[in-house]
């Protein structure tokens, strides 16, 4: 909320007071704040000034389903290991807040060994294996270390995100 200022002024009259002032108020929901400066000098001049802020209330979006659940950051569960298993993968939580989750991977030299443009749908999940012919054979297990991801997707309100991180394939 902004703060009101001190104001001088001068004159050929005299020495000038300024006085200032504060009313506060509440107009449709919004919180009204006037300030008011008055100055004054022994001649009898006055000038006043007054600067008038409007606080809106708002309100969190709505997300697009109609529900009321509010935006959490998105988690990363970054460990990955080529061992059976469902929970075995790069996951990202929680997904319902998200939508159009497109990923790729990089090896520590910075070539691309996997990609996907709807991550986490129908099953379509890391786990620890290439999917991108090029560096290695598409489909073969990737060797055991630190790799690098850049995930876009968009949140609740449309709004277009890039998180970039780090997973370890064991």
């Amino acid at each position: 909320m902004p703060t009101q200022e001190t104001l001088t002024a001068t004159d050929n009259c005299s020495a000038v007071q300024v006085t200032k002032s504060q009313e506060n108020k509440v107009e449709n929901g919004n919180k009204i704040i006037i300030y008011k400066w008055e100055a004054s000098d022994e001649c009898g001049n006055k000038t006043i000034y007054t600067q008038k802020v409007t606080i809106k209330k708002t309100s969190q979006p709505t997300p697009p389903n109609g529900g009321s659940e509010v935006e959490k950051e998105i988690i990363v569960y970054n460990g990955v290991s080529t061992e059976s298993g469902s929970e075995n993968y790069l996951k990202f939580e929680p997904i319902e807040n998200y939508k159009n989750l497109q990923i790729e991977i990089f090896n520590e030299l910075g070539q691309k060994v996997y990609g996907s443009k709807n991550y986490q749908k129908n099953g379509e999940v890391f786990r620890g294996y290439a999917n991108v012919k090029g560096v290695f054979r598409k489909g073969k297990r990737l060797p055991t270390g630190t790799y690098f991801y850049v995930l876009k997707y968009q949140d609740i309100t449309g709004k277009s995100n890039t998180k970039q991180g780090y997973l370890f394939v064991r």
